[in-house]
């Protein structure tokens, strides 16, 4: 799992990178800069200091042959405790300080449902979200760029495991009650229902 993420952040960041001009926003002669909204304190932490580590070393690795085009990837996380009003605090202050290329490695359904919006209207990339929520999926949005798969898919594989391997025909489902619960719980109702 680990070599994925860290592939699949390498190729979106090399992807969007490449075209690069220094006139950009957080382009820079010598960087790109990104900024990370995750979170970093509180009972979610390990989800977003995980993407952390992981988007580093990637740039780690990305820095170490040359950067993108000799210029080296930046990364400055803030913190949103996984609450969707402390995310919106965090992306204003980052379009405020129109100094990042890209968001990458926001963490969470509920705070990426509330920055993709604002995201999308100032224009700036949204690359890797981590989350399986399928409203990141829709193709009008040209700035979100997924490297995982949906819940969708995730309980569709799930429910095949529980019925058609282990034989279970009862199942109970235990959500957490918020936007990534309800997404789940879809998933699972959908999967079901084939």
């Amino acid at each position: 799992m680990r070599h994925f993420c860290l592939t699949g952040v390498t190729a979106a960041v090399m992807a969007l990178a490449l075209p690069l001009h220094a006139q950009e926003v957080g382009v820079s002669a010598d960087t790109v800069a990104f900024s990370q909204i995750a979170a970093l304190d509180g009972p979610a932490a390990q989800l977003g200091l995980g993407m952390q580590k992981g988007i580093l070393a990637a740039f780690d690795e990305v820095n170490a042959a040359g950067g993108v085009n000799g210029r080296k990837l930046t990364l400055d996380s803030r913190d949103d405790g996984y609450e969707p009003d402390r995310s919106i605090e965090a992306i204003n202050a980052v379009l405020d300080e129109n100094r990042f290329f890209a968001l990458i490695g926001t963490v969470g359904t509920p705070t990426n449902k509330v920055l993709q919006p604002i995201a999308t209207k100032a224009g700036i990339p949204l690359i890797g979200p981590f989350t399986g929520a399928g409203f990141l999926r829709n193709p009008e949005l040209k700035n979100v760029y997924n490297i995982r798969g949906t819940y969708d898919a995730e309980t569709e594989e799930w429910i095949k495991q529980l019925v058609d391997v282990q034989g279970l025909t009862n199942i109970a489902i235990l959500y957490q009650d918020d936007a990534f619960g309800k997404v789940g719980l879809s998933g699972v109702e959908k999967a079901l229902a084939r």
